[in-house]
């Protein structure tokens, strides 16, 4: 057991190693090949021409301790062609920006390439009650990916919050595989978990690269295959509890998005400003707070799954019921006025200020009157 921990923990430290070096490297590629987001007043907010392609890193540190420490069995070489493929859609989407309708169908080919190998979601487990899909297991497994992917593709609007969550997410499937005793999962996971991990001083704010699509999609398949590989093959009670958990934030996100722009008659691929990291700005929490904010969900949805692997269901539920309520009374103070959010100490405000005060009849045109302490805090 402890030859294992070693050989995990090796894994993780140099696919991180590996990330940090490559970052700066492939920032440079970034710029020449133009693969760089530029600031638009709507879309794109933040202040500076930054490139993209920052994924590349993360893949390749990926593909390179996987081939190193892993058994290139059958399923993990299927894996790795189908991340190839779902990584070259990426990078033509960094640099070219491919329609929706292309993109997704780029999207569909990569999902195809492990269905077509035989790794599909065979059945799932409802409390004690297996349910075999039989030919329905193709167009179920194509969801799953598809969804994954575009889930992780969705929560990428802030700096390093797609990427620390991946982390997490990535650290809680390793854990269940443990438990599981599915050692290539796991070490999977750990290579998947480093690889971000070594990424992420470049793209916490103010990123200085952002993981684009080539990272955010390259990473929803990773672990939408793998899931498939590993928690989707046990006949218990938490197969389908368990990844959705684990994903609770991002397809949260996903779901509320599509709910809110099919209710505003909008495309399910038009981009908005109301997602879950912008609510909470909205709310004057400033960028660096709100990411820590989604971090920490994705953490205790992390504690949760691994209680429900290890069958506590009364610790992950009673994990899952004080943490909600907790949020929700946060959540009312959050909303109260600007002297009870000074009081809650983390300095919020609400992004739209007050109109200010009417001038004097001594002040000129250039003077304002000075803020006053309300707007301060």
């Amino acid at each position: 057991m402890d030859n294992i921990f070693i050989y995990e923990l090796m894994a993780v430290v140099f696919s991180a190693l590996i990330a940090f070096i490559l970052t700066p490297i492939v920032r440079v590629l970034a710029f020449r090949v133009k693969a760089l987001d530029v600031p638009d007043k709507t879309r794109h907010l933040h202040p500076d021409i930054t490139p993209t392609l920052g994924g590349l890193a993360i893949f390749i540190s990926f593909v390179v301790n996987v081939l190193i420490f892993c058994d290139l069995n059958r399923e993990t070489a299927v894996l790795l062609a189908g991340t190839v493929v779902i990584v070259a859609v990426g990078v033509l989407d960094d640099i070219f920006q491919l329609n929706a309708w292309v993109k997704l169908a780029g999207e569909i080919v990569a999902a195809a390439v492990p269905i077509a190998f035989g790794l599909r979601i065979e059945f799932l487990t409802f409390f004690g009650v297996t349910v075999n899909l039989g030919v329905l297991s193709i167009p179920i497994t194509l969801f799953w990916i598809l969804l994954l992917t575009n889930s992780i593709n969705l929560i990428d609007g802030m700096d390093g919050l797609a990427c620390g969550v991946s982390s997490i997410a990535a650290t809680t499937i390793l854990v269940c595989s443990l438990i599981l005793s599915q050692g290539n999962v796991a070490l999977l996971m750990g290579i998947l978990a480093g690889s971000c991990l070594g990424f992420l001083p470049f793209n916490l704010n103010p990123a200085r690269i952002f993981m684009g699509d080539t990272g955010a999609l390259s990473l929803g398949y990773v672990f939408s295959v793998v899931s498939v590989m590993g928690l989707y093959k046990f006949s218990t009670a938490i197969t389908f509890i368990i990844p959705i958990i684990i994903f609770g934030l991002p397809f949260g996100d996903t779901f509320s998005a599509i709910f809110r722009r099919i209710k505003h008659h909008k495309g399910i691929f038009q981009g908005d400003h109301d997602h879950f990291h912008h609510k909470l700005q909205a709310l004057g929490f400033s960028q660096k707070q709100a990411v820590i904010i989604l971090y920490a969900i994705s953490a205790v949805l992390g504690i949760s799954a691994v209680f429900f692997t290890l069958h506590d269901w009364t610790i992950g539920v009673c994990i899952l019921t004080f943490t909600a309520l907790a949020g929700y009374i946060n959540m009312l103070i959050f909303k109260g006025s600007d002297t009870t959010r000074a009081q809650t100490g983390l300095g919020l405000s609400y992004m739209e200020r007050p109109p200010k005060k009417q001038k004097h009849k001594h002040q000129t045109d250039d003077q304002d009157p000075s803020p006053s302490q309300e707007e301060n805090k």
